[in-house]
Parts: structure tokens; C-alpha cells; sequence
């Protein structure tokens, strides 16, 4: 009798469904896991665990007494933080491929994980401590404007603020008079930006997209509002970026993950500043519609594939077989209730339509400090590989139509 072979999705949100989906796909039987006795990749999976998924023991436990004479074949989450913690630890139960919960903690402290970088030659911005007198003056002295993020777990651009003089230096360390490893400060560097997708096997890495990235320069401060692909980097900068990814590679040992960062290409300058990277898929609907529609397949039974045991998969992405350019736009938010949001019929009115989401419902409280997350829509366009700049002006067209109102005043309670 052949033994049946599960894939364990730790998640079944609507995020996790590709990857559900692309198990499915390729012949394997899914366990989804969520706390939610409602999320929407349960009719996508073959046994559904009701439990949250950052709770790894309980998790095995279950898998094992219910699963005894069964194949888990591989495990993964495409949520972040302790997510990826549990499938970390479920996946060294059951002796799949995935990342050390180590290597995952590393990735998850910023500050750390650039440190280590930047000593063995990966070009990051320069940082800053305040742990004694002289760290501190050598803050103070700082002629350049700086940049302060969480350094440990932080998404979707929060958290965020700019320090433009000394004034503004004496005020942070007013506020923070010991060095804390939860903030990162480094200088602030002005170019532009640029998203990296690939992924890891067998200790090399594999290119998918390097995309344009297009940030809001005003409130809500760095929320990413355009992707854009191909890249319009020249094809010297797109290999000193591939180098950097399989440098990180090289420093932390990977064998087997998905990889993600975020570069910057100094406006004085041509080497690549490397200002975020983790062991994640990747968001922004990149991985999602992006990459199936430029390259004409999809982008998670790779992913799949790189967290089962004794899986050899051929398929990769090289960039210069993209058969098409994708534009994803986002709609940035304002503080306060949004009244209503009205898209044109995109769908019915340009041929170049991919993909468009509203992200909030009428009557729900948007703030500018939340970056990413309140965000109000997306949509995505495709077209000729040739034709990228066609393809923003038709999205900047777009946004142009739609019709966006705010309430002037918050609704009263019952």
C-alpha cells in the first residue's frame, strides 16, 4: 500500500491558499491548520487542525496521534514571526526542509542580522548605537539625516520616523537614553527602490523578479504605492544585486528557503544598499500575479517543492524569458472614516487588466501611521514587455477615476 504524503499548510487564510492550492497541484494531500474554524483554505485542504498555528507542540502532537501511519512530506507558513517559528520546529519533528528556528530569530532582528552582513561585506547603510558616551556623540555628530524602524518584527511600514537635525537627534536620545536592540537607526539614503524575489536551493540562489518599487514620500510616509517589472535597472546592477542575495546566502548558510529583500541604489552611487531581507515569499501581490503573469506559471509549487524531502524540481525563472510587464498600484490612504471608494470597470474597459482588490470597506477608520496595512485598494495591470511605461500611465489613468471620500466627522456610536 502506497503511503499517502501530506503537506502542512500552517495557515489557511486567503494568503495561504496559493500555496495550498500548488500542493494540491502537485499530487499531495494538505492538513491546514487555523484557528479560524471559517478560513477559507479549509475548502481548498483535506483535513482541516482547528488550533492556532503558533502553538508548534499542540500541532505535533495532533499530527502524530492522528497521522501515525502517514508521510508528513513538508510543512510551511507563509505568515511571518512566530508563524514561521512553528513550521520551523514542525518541520525538524518531522525532518522536512525548512530553516533552523535559529536562522529565523536571526532574521527577525534587523539589527543583528545587517551587522552580521555588513562585517562579512554586504553593503547595508551605516548604523548607529547609544550604548556609552562616545557611541552617543558619535550619534550626535551625525551630518546626515537618519531613518528609525522597529529592528524586530515589523511589517507593512509602521513604526517609521525620520531624524532630520541635531535638535531631533537630542530629542531621540531623550527618549531612548539606553541603546535598545528592539530599534534600528541608520542613515537615511536617498535613491531609488527596488524588490527582490527568489529563493534557495541547495545553497544557491535562484533570481525570480527585481522589480521597481515606488514609495509614498509624504503621509503615509514610505507606503509602497507602485511595482513595477522588468526593473528598469541595467542589466550590471541587476547581477550586483543577484550577487548580494547569494552573498547573504554564502554568510547564513541557507540551503532551502524563499528569499526576499529590498534594495536601495544610492542617488550617489551604484551599489546596491541592502535595507531589508527574509526567508519569506513575499507580498505586495507579487508573488501572486506578478510573477505567474510574466512568466506564464506559477511561483508556489516552487516554494512547495523547496520544503519536501527527496523533491527534485526543475523549474525555474530566468528574467530574460518574462513574457510580459506587470504594474501592481496601490491606493494610499487618509486619517479618518472612509465614506466610499469607487473603481472604474477596469476589468470591462482595458485589455491590460490582471487583478484589482478593494482592501477596505466603507466605514472603517484608516490612519496614515499605519503605512501598509490601510492602504484602501490594488489592482494590477499586464501588457508587452515593452510597453512598461504605457502600462503606468494607464495606472496612474486609473487611480485618476477613481472616486475617493472621506467623512468629515467620525460616525456616532449607537
Amino acid at each position: 500500500m502506497e503511503t499517502i504524503q501530506y503537506f502542512v499548510s500552517l495557515g489557511a487564510g486567503t494568503h495561504q491558499i496559493p500555496l495550498i492550492r500548488a500542493a494540491k497541484n502537485m499530487g499531495l494531500r494538505v492538513i491546514a491548520v487555523d484557528k479560524n474554524i471559517h478560513a477559507p483554505g479549509f475548502e481548498y485542504s483535506d483535513i482541516q487542525v482547528h488550533l492556532s498555528i503558533t502553538k508548534p507542540c499542540h500541532i505535533i502532537r495532533i499530527l502524530g496521534e492522528e497521522l501515525m501511519m502517514d508521510k508528513i512530506a513538508g510543512v510551511a507558513a507563509r505568515s511571518y514571526g512566530l508563524a514561521q517559528i512553528s513550521a520551523a520546529m514542525i518541520a525538524e519533528n518531522f525532518k522536512t526542509p525548512y530553516l533552523s528556528v535559529e536562522k529565523i530569530k536571526l532574521f527577525r532582528n534587523k539589527r543583528k542580522l545587517k551587522d552580521l552582513l555588513k562585517k562579512k561585506g554586504v553593503h547595508c547603510p551605516h548604523s548607529y548605537s547609544w550604548k556609552n558616551k562616545r557611541s552617543k556623540e558619535v550619534l550626535l555628530k551625525s551630518k546626515r539625516q537618519l531613518i528609525v524602524r522597529p529592528a524586530a518584527g515589523s511589517h507593512g511600514k509602521t513604526g517609521i520616523r525620520i531624524i532630520k537635525n541635531k535638535g531631533e537627534i537630542k530629542q531621540f536620545l531623550k527618549e531612548h537614553p539606553v541603546d535598545r536592540e528592539d530599534i534600528l537607526v541608520e542613515d537615511l539614503i536617498s535613491g531609488n527602490e527596488y524588490t527582490v524575489i527568489g529563493y534557495v536551493q541547495n545553497g544557491r540562489y535562484m533570481p525570480v523578479t527585481i522589480s521597481d518599487k515606488i514609495v509614498s514620500r509624504e503621509s503615509p510616509l514610505y507606503a509602497e504605492l507602485i511595482h513595477r517589472f522588468p526593473s528598469s535597472l541595467s542589466a550590471e546592477i541587476r547581477q550586483s544585486i543577484n550577487e548580494a542575495m547569494q552573498k547573504i546566502v554564502d554568510v547564513l548558510e541557507l540551503d532551502h528557503t524563499a528569499l526576499v529583500a529590498e534594495f536601495i541604489i544610492p542617488s550617489r552611487g551604484k551599489l546596491p544598499s541592502l535595507v531589508e531581507c527574509s526567508p519569506e515569499i513575499g507580498g505586495e501581490y507579487i508573488a501572486d500575479y506578478m510573477i505567474p503573469a510574466a512568466y506564464g506559471e506559477g511561483f508556489f509549487e516552487k516554494i512547495v517543492s523547496l520544503h519536501l524531502a527527496n523533491y527534485k524540481s526543475r523549474k525555474s525563472f530566468p528574467e530574460n524569458k518574462a513574457k510580459k510587464s506587470v504594474i501592481i498600484r496601490f491606493m494610499e490612504q487618509k486619517n479618518g472614516v472612509l465614506e466610499s471608494l469607487e473603481f472604474p470597470e477596469i476589468e470591462k474597459t482595458s485589455q491590460s487588466f490582471l487583478f484589482s482588490r478593494i482592501l477596505k470597506k466603507n466605514g472603517e477608520k484608516t490612519f496614515c501611521k499605519n503605512g501598509n496595512k490601510d492602504r484602501l485598494a490594488v489592482f494590477g495591470l499586464q501588457g508587452p514587455v515593452k510597453e512598461t511605461e504605457k502600462l503606468l500611465e494607464e495606472s496612474e489613468a486609473i487611480v485618476s477615476k477613481t472616486v475617493v471620500s472621506y467623512k468629515s466627522h467620525e460616525p456616532k456610536s449607537d
